[in-house]
Protein backbone atom coordinates (compact mmCIF):
# COMPACT_ATOMS: atom_id res chain seq x y z
CA UNK A 1 0.00 0.00 0.00
CA UNK A 2 0.85 3.70 0.35
CA UNK A 3 -0.14 5.46 2.83
CA UNK A 4 2.24 8.56 3.00
CA UNK A 5 4.92 10.29 0.74
CA UNK A 6 6.93 13.59 -0.47
CA UNK A 7 6.46 15.96 -2.56
CA UNK A 8 9.23 19.03 -2.10
CA UNK A 9 10.58 19.78 -5.29
CA UNK A 10 7.13 22.18 -7.11
CA UNK A 11 9.50 23.32 -9.71
CA UNK A 12 9.24 20.13 -11.91
CA UNK A 13 5.34 20.47 -11.02
CA UNK A 14 5.35 23.61 -12.05
CA UNK A 15 6.86 22.95 -15.30
CA UNK A 16 5.06 20.32 -16.45
CA UNK A 17 1.55 22.47 -15.70
CA UNK A 18 3.36 24.92 -17.65
CA UNK A 19 2.86 27.54 -14.93
CA UNK A 20 -0.56 26.42 -13.62
CA UNK A 21 0.44 25.44 -10.34
CA UNK A 22 0.28 29.10 -9.27
CA UNK A 23 -3.44 29.18 -8.89
CA UNK A 24 -3.33 26.49 -6.18
CA UNK A 25 -3.85 27.03 -2.33
CA UNK A 26 -0.68 27.78 -0.88
CA UNK A 27 -0.76 24.40 1.29
CA UNK A 28 -0.41 22.55 -2.23
CA UNK A 29 2.40 24.74 -3.64
CA UNK A 30 4.83 24.37 -0.58
CA UNK A 31 7.47 21.74 -0.25
CA UNK A 32 5.79 18.98 1.75
CA UNK A 33 7.65 16.21 3.64
CA UNK A 34 5.19 13.84 5.44
CA UNK A 35 1.37 14.20 2.83
CA UNK A 36 -1.19 11.68 4.65
CA UNK A 37 -4.79 10.25 3.97
CA UNK A 38 -7.37 12.63 4.44
CA UNK A 39 -5.33 15.89 3.22
CA UNK A 40 -5.50 17.52 0.29
CA UNK A 41 -3.50 16.90 -2.60
CA UNK A 42 -2.22 17.87 -5.80
CA UNK A 43 -3.65 15.82 -8.87
CA UNK A 44 -2.76 16.60 -12.94
CA UNK A 45 -5.82 15.34 -15.13
CA UNK A 46 -6.00 15.76 -18.73
CA UNK A 47 -8.34 18.52 -20.54
CA UNK A 48 -8.39 18.48 -24.08
CA UNK A 49 -4.83 18.40 -25.15
CA UNK A 50 -3.96 20.31 -21.73
CA UNK A 51 -2.26 18.73 -18.03
CA UNK A 52 -4.59 20.84 -15.53
CA UNK A 53 -4.04 20.77 -11.84
CA UNK A 54 -6.87 20.01 -9.44
CA UNK A 55 -6.55 19.76 -5.29
CA UNK A 56 -7.94 16.56 -4.03
CA UNK A 57 -8.91 14.86 -0.96
CA UNK A 58 -6.76 11.67 -0.07
CA UNK A 59 -9.06 8.61 0.03
CA UNK A 60 -12.50 7.44 -1.23
CA UNK A 61 -15.64 6.70 0.57
CA UNK A 62 -16.59 3.44 -1.44
CA UNK A 63 -19.96 2.28 0.30
CA UNK A 64 -19.26 -1.33 1.06
CA UNK A 65 -21.45 -3.69 3.20
CA UNK A 66 -21.84 -3.07 6.09
CA UNK A 67 -20.95 0.88 5.70
CA UNK A 68 -18.85 3.34 3.99
CA UNK A 69 -15.51 2.31 3.81
CA UNK A 70 -12.43 5.26 3.44
CA UNK A 71 -10.28 4.12 0.64
CA UNK A 72 -6.96 5.26 -0.23
CA UNK A 73 -5.57 2.48 -2.73
CA UNK A 74 -6.44 0.63 -5.45
CA UNK A 75 -4.98 -2.37 -6.50
CA UNK A 76 -3.68 -2.41 -10.09
CA UNK A 77 -5.17 -5.88 -10.98
CA UNK A 78 -8.39 -5.13 -9.95
CA UNK A 79 -9.13 -2.14 -11.58
CA UNK A 80 -10.42 -4.02 -15.24
CA UNK A 81 -12.67 -6.21 -13.45
CA UNK A 82 -14.37 -4.24 -10.21
CA UNK A 83 -17.72 -2.47 -10.48
CA UNK A 84 -16.53 0.12 -8.23
CA UNK A 85 -13.42 0.81 -9.97
CA UNK A 86 -13.89 0.21 -13.68
CA UNK A 87 -15.92 3.48 -14.32
CA UNK A 88 -13.07 5.30 -12.53
CA UNK A 89 -10.61 3.44 -14.94
CA UNK A 90 -12.36 4.51 -17.53
CA UNK A 91 -13.38 8.37 -16.60
CA UNK A 92 -11.46 9.23 -13.30
CA UNK A 93 -7.68 8.59 -14.11
CA UNK A 94 -5.20 11.56 -12.64
CA UNK A 95 -1.27 11.34 -11.72
CA UNK A 96 -0.43 12.30 -8.52
CA UNK A 97 2.86 13.99 -8.34
CA UNK A 98 5.63 12.79 -5.88
CA UNK A 99 9.06 12.95 -5.30
CA UNK A 100 9.30 9.70 -2.51
CA UNK A 101 7.22 7.63 -0.42
CA UNK A 102 7.48 6.03 3.08
CA UNK A 103 6.80 2.08 4.04
CA UNK A 104 7.51 0.65 7.59
CA UNK A 105 9.69 -2.24 7.75
CA UNK A 106 8.64 -5.05 11.12
CA UNK A 107 12.00 -5.45 12.80
CA UNK A 108 11.89 -8.46 15.03
CA UNK A 109 11.56 -7.43 18.42
CA UNK A 110 12.56 -4.40 17.82
CA UNK A 111 9.26 -2.22 16.26
CA UNK A 112 8.79 -0.88 12.94
CA UNK A 113 11.38 1.16 10.98
CA UNK A 114 10.19 3.55 8.48
CA UNK A 115 11.80 3.88 5.29
CA UNK A 116 11.63 6.64 2.47
CA UNK A 117 11.93 5.48 -1.20
CA UNK A 118 12.58 7.51 -4.14
CA UNK A 119 14.56 7.49 -7.56
CA UNK A 120 18.25 6.91 -7.29
CA UNK A 121 18.37 10.11 -9.36
CA UNK A 122 16.72 11.94 -7.23
CA UNK A 123 14.11 13.15 -9.90
CA UNK A 124 10.10 13.58 -9.80
CA UNK A 125 7.82 11.30 -10.46
CA UNK A 126 3.85 11.04 -10.45
CA UNK A 127 1.69 8.19 -9.05
CA UNK A 128 -1.23 6.62 -10.77
CA UNK A 129 -4.43 7.32 -9.38
CA UNK A 130 -8.08 7.39 -9.69
CA UNK A 131 -10.79 9.61 -8.48
CA UNK A 132 -14.60 10.54 -8.21
CA UNK A 133 -16.55 13.12 -7.34
CA UNK A 134 -18.43 13.47 -3.86
CA UNK A 135 -20.93 15.47 -2.30
CA UNK A 136 -20.93 18.87 -3.03
CA UNK A 137 -18.87 17.50 -6.56
CA UNK A 138 -15.52 17.98 -4.58
CA UNK A 139 -13.14 15.71 -6.10
CA UNK A 140 -11.28 12.96 -3.86
CA UNK A 141 -8.75 10.50 -5.27
CA UNK A 142 -6.71 7.01 -4.48
CA UNK A 143 -3.41 5.75 -5.27
CA UNK A 144 -3.02 2.85 -7.53
CA UNK A 145 -0.92 -0.43 -6.51
CA UNK A 146 0.93 -2.77 -7.82
CA UNK A 147 3.02 -6.18 -6.47
CA UNK A 148 6.20 -4.37 -4.95
CA UNK A 149 9.96 -5.03 -6.78
CA UNK A 150 12.67 -6.56 -5.00
CA UNK A 151 14.10 -3.21 -3.19
CA UNK A 152 10.40 -2.57 -1.88
CA UNK A 153 9.44 -5.94 -1.13
CA UNK A 154 11.74 -5.70 1.82
CA UNK A 155 9.20 -3.83 4.01
CA UNK A 156 6.06 -4.17 2.06
CA UNK A 157 4.26 -6.75 -0.47
CA UNK A 158 2.78 -3.75 -2.52
CA UNK A 159 3.95 -0.26 -3.83
CA UNK A 160 2.33 2.67 -5.36
CA UNK A 161 2.54 2.42 -9.32
CA UNK A 162 5.12 5.44 -10.24
CA UNK A 163 5.26 6.78 -13.78
CA UNK A 164 8.11 8.67 -15.23
CA UNK A 165 6.59 11.57 -17.80
CA UNK A 166 5.77 8.93 -20.53
CA UNK A 167 4.06 6.57 -18.02
CA UNK A 168 2.02 10.13 -17.48
CA UNK A 169 0.76 10.85 -20.78
CA UNK A 170 -0.25 6.92 -21.13
CA UNK A 171 -1.83 7.16 -17.54
CA UNK A 172 -4.25 10.45 -18.20
CA UNK A 173 -4.77 9.53 -21.70
CA UNK A 174 -7.55 8.77 -24.06
CA UNK A 175 -6.60 4.77 -24.06
CA UNK A 176 -7.63 2.88 -21.02
CA UNK A 177 -5.64 -0.33 -22.03
CA UNK A 178 -2.75 1.95 -23.17
CA UNK A 179 -2.98 3.41 -19.64
CA UNK A 180 -3.34 -0.38 -17.83
CA UNK A 181 -0.44 -1.05 -20.00
CA UNK A 182 1.83 1.53 -18.07
CA UNK A 183 1.02 0.07 -14.59
CA UNK A 184 3.70 -1.80 -13.32
CA UNK A 185 6.98 -2.10 -10.24
CA UNK A 186 9.18 0.61 -11.17
CA UNK A 187 12.50 -1.11 -11.32
CA UNK A 188 14.61 -1.64 -8.32
CA UNK A 189 17.79 -0.65 -10.28
CA UNK A 190 16.39 3.15 -10.65
CA UNK A 191 15.20 3.57 -6.96
CA UNK A 192 16.72 4.31 -3.59
CA UNK A 193 15.90 3.74 0.44
CA UNK A 194 16.79 5.17 3.14
CA UNK A 195 15.49 4.26 6.95
CA UNK A 196 14.46 7.76 8.51
CA UNK A 197 13.24 8.94 11.64
CA UNK A 198 9.25 7.42 13.39
CA UNK A 199 8.99 11.60 13.57
CA UNK A 200 7.18 10.40 9.97
CA UNK A 201 4.60 8.55 12.41
CA UNK A 202 3.11 11.44 13.33
CA UNK A 203 0.62 12.64 10.59
CA UNK A 204 0.84 16.27 11.41
CA UNK A 205 4.87 16.21 11.08
CA UNK A 206 6.31 17.42 8.79
CA UNK A 207 9.85 19.24 7.70
CA UNK A 208 12.82 17.96 5.61
CA UNK A 209 14.37 16.26 8.66
CA UNK A 210 11.72 13.21 8.21
CA UNK A 211 13.72 12.24 4.67
CA UNK A 212 16.96 12.16 6.95
CA UNK A 213 18.70 9.11 7.08
CA UNK A 214 18.92 7.61 10.54
CA UNK A 215 20.71 4.08 12.09
CA UNK A 216 17.86 1.85 11.66
CA UNK A 217 16.58 -0.22 14.65
CA UNK A 218 17.36 -3.85 15.53
CA UNK A 219 20.55 -6.04 15.52
CA UNK A 220 20.99 -5.31 11.46
CA UNK A 221 22.52 -2.09 10.62
CA UNK A 222 21.85 -2.85 6.96
CA UNK A 223 19.23 -1.13 5.39
CA UNK A 224 17.47 -4.64 3.97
Amino acid sequence: MCGRYTLHQQQWVDTLLAGEIGILPAELRRPRFNIAPGQMVLTIQRAGTRAVAEAMHWGIEAPWRGGPTQLINARAEKLGESRFWRPLLEQGRCAIPADGFYEWRTVEGAGKQPYWFGRDDGEPFAFAGLCRAGDGQSQSCVIVTVEANELVAAAHDRMPAMLDRAGIDAWIGDDSAEALAALSPYPSAEMTARPVSSAVNRAGGDGPELIEAVDPIGPDQRPF
